[in-house]
C-alpha cells in the first residue's frame, strides 16, 4: 500500500515524497486521525509533512491563512486524488473492516 500511494503521488505532484511503514512505537504516529481508523481495522496510511516537528504554529491560533503555500497544497491534493484513485483499484472493497 505505502508503494502504491507513493508511486502515485509521485507521478502526480511535483513534491518530494517519503514512505515508511511503522508501528505505534515511534513517538508522534498516533497523533493523527487515520489512527482511529486503523484501531477499528481499517487500512489507514497517514499523509503528513511533519508539520508538528518543524512549523511552530501548528494547531495554534497564529496558524492562519496568510501562512498556506497554497501552490503546494494544491499539489498536494492533485497527489493524494491520484493516490486515492489507485489505491481504491488495487484494493476493491478496502473501505470494510478487516
Amino acid at each position: 500500500m505505502v508503494r502504491t500511494a507513493l508511486g502515485a503521488s509521485r507521478r502526480s505532484a511535483a513534491l518530494p515524497s517519503e514512505g515508511v511503514t511503522t508501528s505505534p512505537s515511534v513517538p508522534g504516529i498516533t497523533f493523527s486521525d487515520h489512527w482511529s481508523f486503523r484501531t477499528h481495522g481499517f487500512h489507514a496510511p497517514m499523509v503528513t509533512d511533519t508539520a508538528l516537528n518543524r512549523y511552530p504554529h501548528y494547531h495554534l491560533a497564529s496558524d492562519t491563512r496568510d501562512k498556506l503555500d497554497y501552490e503546494r497544497l494544491a499539489r498536494v491534493t492533485l497527489g493524494l486524488a491520484a493516490v486515492l484513485r489507485e489505491l481504491a483499484a488495487e484494493y476493491p472493497g478496502s473501505g470494510t473492516a478487516r
